[in-house]
């Protein structure tokens, strides 16, 4: 089942899964595509729209703990802090951890003045972690994977090159060896989604 939650709110509650498991247990017996249905934790409400549902449009829910549950970008205007900045340089390095179905979101500009002939995304995870990044270019802000200008779907590195007579009308991933994707992005906003695909994904 796929849900999108009504609030911004709910993908920050804590052991999201079992908050989810143990909402749905008391109150629902079934699942229908297009209803909403309404999750109480600590005496607050949190409301979700069930989109899709399989392998029907409904569905009967004997053992939540067995159900796969999917999560889209909740409704409504992400909080300002939804952004975690990030400053390109030749050693830095952010460090975060990514939930599962859930997006972390980043954010990086390359000034008009920037003297960066490249910049190199790299996003390497533990182990046991599995995850994928999103990328697009101002004005879209909330990159997913359904709707992104570039992704790490090939190549866990993306080189972010400016526009030459060459490359200019060609924004297409080039693929190097399969180790390193790189676009024709030039100067702009840019933003990062991180999408995890297992319970929790270290990443830097």
């Amino acid at each position: 089942v796929t849900l999108q939650p009504l609030s911004w709110e709910f993908v920050d509650l804590p052991n999201l899964r079992a908050v989810l498991e143990n909402g749905l247990n008391y109150k629902y017996a079934a699942l229908t595509e297009d209803d909403i249905i309404s999750i109480n934790y600590m005496n607050n409400d949190y409301d979700l729209v069930v989109k899709e549902c399989k392998p029907s449009a409904a569905i009967n829910i004997l053992d939540p703990t067995e159900l796969a549950t999917f999560f889209v970008t909740p409704l409504g205007k992400p909080p300002e802090e939804t952004h975690f900045t990030l400053k390109p340089s030749r050693k830095s390095t952010h460090k975060d951890i990514v939930k599962e179905n859930i997006y972390s979101y980043y954010t990086f500009s390359v000034p008009q003045h920037s003297n960066k002939k490249h910049i190199i995304i790299k996003l390497n995870t533990d182990k046991n972690g599995n995850v994928e990044g999103f990328l697009s270019k101002h004005p879209l802000k909330l990159p997913t994977q359904e709707n992104h200008h570039w992704s790490t779907f090939n190549s866990s590195t993306i080189c972010i090159s400016p526009p030459s007579k060459k490359n200019n009308n060609n924004n297409n991933n080039n693929n190097n060896n399969n180790e390193q994707d790189e676009i024709t992005g030039g100067l702009g906003t840019y933003y990062l989604g991180v999408k995890s695909f297992t319970k929790k994904s270290k990443i830097a």
